[in-house]
């Protein structure tokens, strides 16, 4: 199987990405997330410079929900009560800026995409934002992931028919392919030849046609001569 070079953050982020301001109110950044069916929000100041990312996990310990924290008075005691103060604040907080997660992960747009997922697995986040000098271009998340592996399958798809049609198309004009029985299946590059040949000239020759055509990187023979065929 041939592997290709990484594809860069760019090729794959979703751009423009949806954004929200650090007063944004809490409400409006959970229908902008709803209404786009996204799993985070860049919040972004004035100057369109990430700040901090808003994600669906910031809502989950919320008093509209029930789910506030319980206080941990032994906690606080040997931690102090900044812990229980930033909880609270998450938990009642109306604007984004007193919920948003901190410490946000990015990647630049010219990154490997190896380097975005790498990151989103071992920070264990959804998304990854794409920054150049501090302003967002887009977002990164399996949704983006999934939609390039299936433009890359309907590329492949294409490429290998057009190389197909290509050689029979060639193989069609030679005279010295007369009598031969050909099809090609194209495969990332590899073509695999079937069908019946008269001579091994022609076996020789087909291969030769072949490895001219742009495309072709391997060639598996799978053709029988016509006297070997049973009767």
């Amino acid at each position: 199987m041939i592997v290709g070079l990484p594809m860069k953050a760019s090729e794959v982020m979703r751009s423009p990405a949806v954004s929200v301001a650090p007063d944004c109110r809490v409400i409006d950044a959970v229908r902008l997330l709803m209404e786009t069916n996204r799993r985070g929000l860049p919040v972004v100041d004035s100057s369109g410079i990430l700040v901090r990312i808003v994600s669906e996990g910031d809502f989950l310990r919320r008093v509209e929900l029930g789910t506030v924290p319980t206080d941990r008075p032994w906690f606080d005691a040997f931690f102090g009560a900044g812990e229980s103060a930033t909880a609270f604040a998450r938990a009642y907080g109306r604007s984004v800026d007193e919920i948003m997660t901190q410490d946000p992960v990015c990647v630049a747009p010219d990154a490997d995409l190896t380097e975005a997922i790498a990151l989103m697995e071992s920070r264990h986040v959804a998304q990854i934002p794409v920054v150049f000098e501090g302003a967002v271009l887009g977002m990164i998340s399996k949704t983006e992931l999934l939609a390039a592996v299936e433009r890359k399958f309907d590329q492949s798809d294409h490429a290998g028919q057009d190389v197909r049609d290509n050689i029979l198309a060639a193989i069609r004009k030679e005279s010295w392919a007369a009598g031969a029985i050909v099809d090609v299946v194209v495969t990332s590059g590899e073509i695999q030849m079937w069908g019946v040949i008269v001579d091994h000239n022609q076996r020789k020759a087909l291969k030769a046609l072949i490895e001219n055509v742009a495309g072709v990187e391997r060639i598996a023979d799978h053709l029988k001569l016509r006297d070997e065929l049973p009767l």
